[in-house]
């Protein structure tokens, strides 16, 4: 119970230190492993006298002085300075697993660059949920994570997290949404972002959300920031005439209107390996202004 109360207000204390921007999720977790590594060790060590229990608190006290160190050394100047570019990521969310394989390989390089924008799901939660959100479902108060209205919307977006943290990695910027409000959430971060990246693996007639995001993407956002993921699994002959409808009816004012189809890039992946990531990766960053 003591060991309860204790961890209960350090986790508290990492949550604040979280979302004020004195540590990434990056390295929190190396933290974690360090740590556990430095006391496990010294357990062992204990057998040579009682002293040699506190070896593992005094390694990871080293390790993290070399950290700081290595960062100041690194860093000399100011990183809150440095102008990123925002992916936007939707997706089909029926794809689970392969969903988060793919967020996992695009993340992995891309937050060195820039933050990444998406609206949360479930296929997704393992991975990008953060410290303080965390303690927020703990303490039942996830419900105030949801996007509430417009007002609140435009709140969220104008303390949109686009600095680094202070090891250079930046973050993915979730927004929670009900039925009532991700419509308007995804036409926002759509307009505000350099790059979309759709995902639209296992695209087929049942995914009437994503028709709803193609539509806006097309009458809003320049094609040439906006990339689709597609594969085998994929309805392509659905996907073609749902595009053919679309064009159809793209307004006057979009800067699309004078552009053909052709113009629309499809990136095709199989197996998701190394060198199709990477093939993906060059045309996200190429793309980015």
């Amino acid at each position: 119970a003591l060991f309860g109360i204790v961890g209960f207000f350090l986790l508290r204390r990492i949550g604040r230190n979280y979302q004020q921007k004195r540590m990434s999720d990056q390295s929190i977790t190396l933290d974690a492993m360090w740590l556990m590594f430095g006391v496990v060790q010294s357990i062992t060590l204990a057998f040579e006298g009682w002293a040699w229990i506190f070896t593992g608190l005094a390694a990871f006290l080293a390790y993290k002085l070399v950290v700081k160190a290595g960062f100041t050394v690194l860093f000399r100047t100011d990183l809150r300075d440095t102008e990123a570019p925002l992916l936007l990521l939707l997706r089909v969310f029926s794809l689970g697993h392969r969903s988060e394989r793919l967020f996992g390989s695009i993340s992995k390089l891309w937050l060195r660059a820039g933050s990444i924008g998406l609206i949360a799901g479930p296929d997704l939660v393992t991975t990008t949920v953060e410290p303080h959100e965390f303690l927020d479902f703990m303490g039942g108060h996830l419900s105030r994570q949801f996007v509430q209205g417009e007002s609140d919307l435009n709140e969220r977006l104008n303390r949109i997290d686009i600095q680094p943290d202070p090891d250079g990695r930046f973050r993915v910027n979730e927004f929670f949404c009900h039925a009532d409000t991700w419509q308007m959430t995804m036409q926002r971060l759509a307009r505000m972002s350099n790059v979309v990246l759709m995902d639209l693996r296992s695209f087929s007639e049942t995914n009437q959300g994503c028709f709803y995001e193609l539509e806006q993407l097309l009458a809003a956002i320049p094609l040439e920031r906006v990339m689709f993921v597609i594969d085998d699994t994929t309805d392509q002959s659905f996907l073609e005439r749902t595009f053919k409808i679309l064009w159809q009816n793209i307004p006057e004012d979009s800067p699309n209107h004078r552009l053909s189809l052709s113009e629309l890039r499809l990136i095709k992946i199989s197996s998701q390996s190394a060198g199709e990531i990477q093939k993906l990766l060059q045309t996200v960053f190429a793309v980015q202004p």
